[in-house]
C-alpha cells in the first residue's frame, strides 16, 4: 500500500476535519470512522449502500483474490467471462486510446487529479503520470479494491489513493485541493436537472478557483440519430425518431426556456456548468462515440492551433459540426487559465526544434488509434508533420522502436530516404512522452485495390518496392539455421500454447522443422507490418512506407510478402472468411491464381525456396498473434479466441495432409 497523502480528507456525513492513523480515519467533530482496508479508505456513510457492477460482489471478491497468484491478463480474462456485455468491458480495461483527450487540458507540474468516474482503474492508471496526487473514487467497496490492486502492479501506484464514496453524498476531500476533476457521463446518469447541479456543485467546490473539470457525455442530437430518420423512412417509420430529433433541435434552438433538465445540447451543458460555478466551457467531440473514438475534434471554445479542414457537402459539414456531434467532452474551468494545454507545450517544444514560430504552426486531424496511441496531424510553415503520442507502455515501447529504426533508415538506406518519414523529435512533457516525424504523402495502396476491384497492378508495385528494400543488403546465400529458427519461429509459436495442447504444438512445431529448418530463406530488413494501409502510392508508384514499429534488421522479408498478399486479399474477397482465406493461400487454390503469381515472383527474384510457401504463410499469422497478444487484447478477447482456435484447427490439418507435398512453381 502507498504512504498515507497529505490530509485533504473530509468527513462525508458533516465535512468535519478527519484524523488518519494506519487503519481508519476518524472525524474529529461527528466521531465517525472510515475504515483502511486492502489499500482502500471506506467513505461510505451507510457501508449497506454498495453499488456492485458491472459484477457481483462475490465475483470481484474472487477475481481480487487472484492478484496474488494470476496473471494480469489471466485475471481480465477471467472478468470478461463473468459479463454479459464482453467488449464493451475489454475497451474500458484495456483501450487507452479513449483518452486521447487529456492533450487538450491545462496541466502544470504539482497538480492534484480527482478522478469521480468510479471505473476500474483505467482513467487513474492513463491520467496518473501527469499528476503529482491521484484521488480515484468508486462506490463500491469490491470495486476499489480491484482498481488498487491494479494500480500497484503499475509505476504510478505511490501517487494514487484509493478511496470508496457513495455517488449521492458530500465527496470526502476538503475545499479547493483539486486541480482537475474527472466524471465520465454525468450528464447522460442524471435524469433529473437538480441531481446534475448538485453533483457539479460539489465537484466545483473540491475544485480549486484556478481547477478545472473534465466530463465525458453523450449528445442526442447527432448525425447518427438523423440518418436514423432517412434508415427508419425508408422502412416506412419516422415517427418515433422525427419526434425524439425534433425535440431535441427545439432545446437548440429555444436554448433560453427552463426545462427539467440540462441534458443533450451545448447551450444546456453551459448553463448547467455556469450554474455549478465553471464559467468558462469549452467542447471536444468525439467520432464515432466516446468508448471507440477514432477522431477527437474541438469544438466551440479557444483552440488557436485548430485548424480544421473545409466540409466537402452538406453531409460532412452535419458530421463535423459539433452540435451534432455523437458524443462531448466538456473542459470546464472557473476562470479561463493562462496554465498551457499539454498540447501546446508540446507544439512549443516542436516549434522551437524546427526554428519556427508558433503562428506558423497549426493541427488539421487528432486520430486516435486502436494501438493505443494519438496521432496529430499538424502542419508547421507549409510542411506536414505527424506528432504520435503513446498512451500507454506498449505503445511507447513501439513509438521508441518506430523512431529509431526511421533514424537507422536514414543511414543505412540513404538511397530511399524519400520513401520514409524524417525522425524531427522526440521528447517528455509532463509525463507525456511524444515523437514527431516528417510526413510522407500519397494514398494508401489499400485505398488504390478498393477503388480498381484489382490487386494485381497494386499488389506488383508493393511487392517490387520490398524487393527494392533490401536490394543488395539480402542475405540470399545461407539457409535457415537452429538459432535463427528458435527465433523466428518457437517464440511465435509459444504464443499459441495457451489455445492448444502439448501434442498438437509438437505436431506444428515439428510441420515448421520439416518446412523450413535448413531451407534457403533469405534474411534481411523486415517491415514487419508491410500491409496496403501502410503503403503509400501517386501516380502508379509507391511514395511512402510507415509504421517501423515491429520492424527488425535481421528478419524474413518474405513474410512482408505474405503480409500484403494477405492484406490485398482480404480487402476485395469480402466474401471469404478471414480464416479461409488465409489457409486457402497457403493451399494455393486455384481462385486465388493472381495473388499466389505475384507472391511466387517475389520468392523467384529473391532466390526463396518455393517450397517454404505453405510455412511461410502460416508463420507470418502466428506472428502476427504473437504480436496482437503482447498488445494484451487477443487473449481476453472471446470473438478473437474463437477465430485464433478456427485458424489453429485449419493451420494443424494443413501441416498433416501436406507434410510430404512438395511447392511446384
Amino acid at each position: 500500500m502507498s504512504s498515507l497523502p497529505p490530509n485533504n480528507y473530509s468527513c462525508p456525513s458533516c465535512g468535519g476535519n478527519l484524523e488518519l492513523s494506519a487503519t481508519t480515519s476518524a472525524c474529529l467533530k461527528c466521531q465517525h470512522s472510515f475504515p483502511l482496508t486492502n489499500g482502500v479508505i471506506d467513505f461510505r456513510v451507510d457501508p449497506m449502500k454498495d453499488h456492485n457492477y458491472p459484477l457481483s460482489r462475490e465475483d470481484m471478491e474472487r477475481l481480487n483474490r487472484q492478484f496474488s497468484s494470476h496473471s494480469w491478463k489471466e485475471i481480465l480474462g477471467d472478468f470478461l467471462e463473468c459479463t454479459e456485455d464482453a467488449p464493451r468491458w475489454l475497451d474500458e480495461l484495456v483501450d487507452d486510446g479513449r483518452y486521447a483527450w487529456k492533450i487538450f487540458l491545462n496541466l502544470g507540474s504539482g497538480m492534484t487529479l480527482l478522478n469521480a468516474s468510479g471505473n476500474l482503474g483505467t482513467t487513474t492508471a492513463n491520467l496518473a503520470p501527469h499528476f503529482e496526487r491521484v484521488y480515484t473514487l468508486n462506490p463500491s467497496y469490491q470495486n476499489a479494491v480491484f482498481t488498487r490492486k491494479r494500480l500497484d502492479l503499475s509505476s504510478s501506484k505511490e501517487s494514487v489513493s484509493v478511496l470508496v464514496a457513495q455517488e449521492d453524498g458530500r465527496l470526502p476531500l476538503i475545499s479547493g485541493c483539486v486541480d482537475i476533476a474527472i466524471f465520465d457521463g454525468i450528464l447522460d446518469g442524471s435524469s433529473k436537472g437538480g441531481e446534475q447541479l448538485a453533483v457539479l456543485q460539489e465537484l466545483s467546490r473540491v475544485t480549486s478557483q484556478d481547477g478545472s473539470l473534465f466530463i465525458r457525455c453523450g449528445n442526442r442530437l447527432n448525425y447518427k440519430q438523423i440518418d436514423s430518420i432517412f434508415s427508419e423512412a425508408a422502412e416506412g417509420n419516422t415517427s418515433r425518431s422525427i419526434t425524439r430529433t425534433l425535440a431535441n433541435l427545439l432545446r437548440q434552438v429555444k436554448n433560453r426556456i427552463r426545462t427539467k433538465n440540462h441534458r443533450h445540447t451545448i447551450y444546456g451543458y453551459r448553463k448547467l456548468l455556469k450554474s455549478a460555478g465553471f464559467h468558462h466551457v469549452e467542447f471536444v467531440t468525439f467520432h464515432p462515440d466516446d468508448n471507440q473514438s477514432e477522431e477527437v475534434r474541438p469544438g466551440p471554445g479557444n483552440f488557436p492551433l485548430w485548424t480544421p479542414l473545409s466540409a466537402s457537402g452538406w453531409k460532412d459539414r452535419i458530421k463535423q459540426s459539433p452540435w451534432f456531434a455523437p458524443s462531448f467532452g466538456i473542459i470546464a474551468q472557473k476562470r479561463k487559465l493562462e496554465i498551457p494545454r499539454l498540447e501546446d507545450s508540446i507544439s512549443e517544444k516542436l516549434v522551437q526544434k524546427l526554428g519556427k514560430r508558433l503562428d506558423q504552426f497549426h493541427t488539421q486531424h487528432y486520430l486516435a488509434s486502436s494501438k493505443g496511441k494519438l496521432i496529430v496531424k499538424t502542419v508547421c510553415d507549409g510542411d506536414f508533420i505527424y506528432v504520435r503520442l503513446p498512451l500507454n507502455e506498449h505503445a511507447h515501447s513501439a513509438e521508441r522502436q518506430n523512431h529509431a529504426r526511421l533514424e537507422w533508415l536514414q543511414s543505412h538506406r540513404a538511397d530511399l530516404s524519400e520513401f520514409f518519414p524524417h525522425p524531427l523529435l522526440k521528447g517528455c512533457e509532463n509525463g507525456q512522452h511524444f515523437f514527431a516525424e516528417s510526413a510522407v504523402l500519397g494514398t494508401s495502396i489499400l485505398n488504390v485495390v478498393k477503388a480498381q476491384r484489382n490487386a494485381k497492378e497494386s499488389l506488383t508495385m508493393g511487392l517490387d518496392f520490398l524487393v527494392a528494400l533490401n536490394y543488395s543488403h539480402l542475405d540470399t546465400g545461407a539457409s535457415l539455421k537452429k538459432n535463427d529458427f528458435d527465433r523466428f519461429v518457437s517464440t511465435p509459436l509459444a504464443s499459441l500454447s495457451t489455445f492448444i495442447s502439448d501434442l498438437e504444438m509438437r505436431s506444428l512445431e515439428g510441420f515448421f522443422q520439416d518446412r523450413l529448418l535448413e531451407r534457403k530463406i533469405p534474411r534481411g530488413l523486415l517491415h514487419g507490418d508491410y500491409s496496403a494501409q501502410n503503403i503509400l502510392t501517386r501516380d502508379g508508384r509507391v511514395t511512402g512506407l510507415l509504421d517501423w514499429e515491429e520492424s527488425v534488421t535481421n528478419g524474413i522479408p518474405a513474410l512482408d510478402a505474405v503480409c500484403l498478399t494477405l492484406s490485398c486479399l482480404r480487402r476485395l474477397e469480402r466474401n471469404v472468411e478471414a480464416s479461409k482465406s488465409l489457409v486457402d493461400l497457403a493451399r494455393r487454390k486455384a481462385y486465388l491464381g493472381n495473388y499466389i503469381e505475384s507472391i511466387e515472383a517475389y520468392y523467384d527474384r529473391t532466390d526463396t525456396d518455393p517450397e517454404c510457401h505453405e510455412a511461410l504463410v502460416l508463420l507470418y499469422w502466428i506472428s502476427a498473434i504473437y504480436h496482437r497478444v503482447g498488445l494484451g487484447r487477443s487473449l481476453a478477447n472471446t470473438s478473437d479466441e474463437e477465430f485464433i482456435k478456427k485458424v489453429i484447427a485449419q493451420v494443424l490439418d494443413v501441416s498433416k495432409s501436406t507434410s510430404s507435398r512438395v511447392f511446384s512453381s
